[in-house]
């Protein structure tokens, strides 16, 4: 028997934490755009030169979906982030290997802590943001496009997406026996300023 894809997102102004569809309003301005790159995934490390990680296929092309989704609207595109990277792939191992489906990680630890375990730290910078929607699917509910046309079309999930503010993005696919072999999706935005 087939399930539909579920998802759930959280969305982290500063150190307020939004779930269950209730995103905040309150974000800073952005500065200038940056220009597409077509459907190219940029990488950006803990500095600003190139990281040597690798996505997979799936990751990569969640993450060119979700910049279509943005520079069709005017938004600059996010790039993969290396320890983002780590922390949704590491939520969506654990999801599968816990049996569980949640922001919070099976501690109980809140996402926000997860990208600071990770590296995404907040000290040092003046303003730190971060949001996260996460879904699982089987068969063609667990492809990329499934997900993030789902994620599209909740308001508060595309609300996330669409925040102008992010510039740093990581995912992570991960699939195992839980739910009949469901894929699971975690999508981690995020931008620091000094």
């Amino acid at each position: 028997m087939k399930r539909t894809h579920f998802w759930s997102l959280a969305l982290l102004p500063l150190s307020l934490v939004v779930l269950a569809g209730l995103p905040s309003a309150a974000f800073a301005q952005i500065g200038a755009a940056q220009t597409p790159t077509g459907t190219d995934v940029q990488y950006r490390a803990l500095s600003t030169s190139t990281s040597t990680f690798t996505l997979t296929t799936k990751e990569k092309l969640v993450i060119q979906l979700v910049n279509k989704q943005r520079t069709s609207r005017g938004l600059a595109p996010v790039r993969a982030h290396v320890t983002l990277v780590k922390a949704a792939r590491g939520h969506s191992a654990e999801m599968v290997h816990r049996h569980y489906f949640s922001h919070n990680s099976y501690n109980g630890t809140a996402f926000s802590s997860r990208l600071i375990y990770y590296g995404y730290k907040r000290a040092g910078y003046c303003s730190w943001s971060a949001g996260e929607c996460i879904a699982w699917g089987q068969g063609l509910l667990g492809t990329p496009q499934a997900i993030v046309s789902a994620w599209m079309h909740s308001p508060p999930h595309r609300a996330i997406i669409l925040t102008s503010r992010f510039r740093d993005v990581g995912v992570g696919v991960h699939s195992g026996s839980y739910m009949g072999g469901a894929f699971f999706f975690t999508l981690d935005f995020g931008r620091r300023s000094k």
